[in-house]
């Protein structure tokens, strides 16, 4: 007897942010079955006499595709799979593909003052190495992408920040927002999670005009 043909064209297909569909070709004609590895877990690989990936399922003969679930979104995974029968077995390349985020959730503004909004959302079971685009504008139409000019080195988005203070604002002025989770896949974008909100007033009321006077009418007086 001979080992089975190793499965080919392994591909992820179908994914959400929580599964993956993973197809592949079947080569062998004498298979007892399939069995899907995770080599996420696998040890490095200059290590002597190292332990094989674990067996995440075990599928039928003639199987060309499973449907893997329970996933963690945003979260890369990394899988081959193994035609077996009582021969040996041979195994297809490896193949990568990632989850795709969650949109953020709870989005709001927590704080105010007449030139600052702080701003917290929920990750929404994304990782901790998600980022999000936060984009501001004046007139809900045109915005402008927020950065953190502060980190070095400088991000091109917020990596795992679910709290940002947008500073140097004008008082009693409406601020719209946008706030996309970034796919680490591509870097494509989720759906938008929309915030409307306004500065508070000054609790300076500015230069006061005319005389102003002590207690019983008098004018002050003295160097200011």
């Amino acid at each position: 007897g001979t080992v089975p043909e190793s499965p080919t064209e392994l591909k992820a297909t179908e994914r959400t942010t929580e599964s993956i569909r993973w197809i592949w070709k079947d080569n062998a004609n004498n298979e007892t079955g399939y069995q899907i590895l995770d080599f996420n877990l696998k040890p490095d690989t200059g290590t002597i006499n190292m332990a094989p990936p674990p067996v995440i399922t075990d599928l039928p003969e003639n199987s060309v595709e499973w449907t893997e679930t329970g996933l963690i979104p945003n979260t890369k995974y990394i899988r081959s799979v193994v035609a077996y029968n009582e021969f040996g077995t041979s195994t297809s390349a490896p193949v990568s593909a990632y989850t795709f985020a969650n949109m953020p959730t709870s989005f709001v503004c927590s704080a105010k003052t007449f030139e600052s909004l702080t701003l917290e959302w929920d990750a929404n079971n994304n990782p901790a190495n998600t980022k999000y685009i936060l984009k501001r504008s004046t007139d809900g139409i045109n915005y402008s992408e927020l950065s953190i000019p502060d980190i070095t080195p400088p991000l091109d988005s917020f990596m795992g920040l679910t709290t940002y203070i947008d500073t140097g604002l004008q008082q009693e002025t409406t601020y719209y927002y946008l706030l996309h989770a970034v796919n680490n896949a591509d870097g494509s974008k989720t759906n938008p999670v929309r915030l409307t909100v306004q500065t508070s007033a000054s609790s300076s009321s500015g230069p006061i005009a005319g005389k102003v006077t002590q207690s019983n009418g008098e004018p002050i007086t003295g160097v200011w």
